[in-house]
């Protein structure tokens, strides 16, 4: 397999950022990238399940955020149990029904 890789920096006006950041999301739902700088470019093709990284940090006058965004070719979603995230304590159900109920010591793999 054949590794192609393209890097950029610069500093640019924040629309242009911002056009770069709407032009990378136009290009994942269509599920092809193409990134080019001259005449060089590479074809990327994102599959359903991606690995994201965000770094946010200050230091004196500097700002940054970055991202990373990965995925290997042949990804698929794993089968898991439903995730659920509220702002309230769920209702706790009797053990004995057979149902998934869980207690506060419960430990819960997901």
């Amino acid at each position: 397999m054949s590794k192609k890789d393209l890097r950029f920096k610069g500093k640019m006006e924040i629309g242009r950022v911002i056009a770069y950041l709407e032009d990378l999301i136009k290009s994942l739902r269509e599920g092809t990238l193409y990134v080019q700088q001259g005449e060089e470019y590479v074809a990327l093709h994102p599959v359903e399940l991606m690995k994201l990284e965000v770094e946010a940090g200050r230091k004196d006058e500097k700002e940054r955020l970055m991202f990373e965004i990965s995925w290997k070719k042949e990804a698929t979603i794993p089968s898991q149990s439903e995730l659920k995230i509220t702002p309230s304590e769920p209702e706790k159900e009797s053990k004995n029904t057979g149902d998934n109920a869980y207690g506060e010591n419960d430990i819960i793999q997901f």
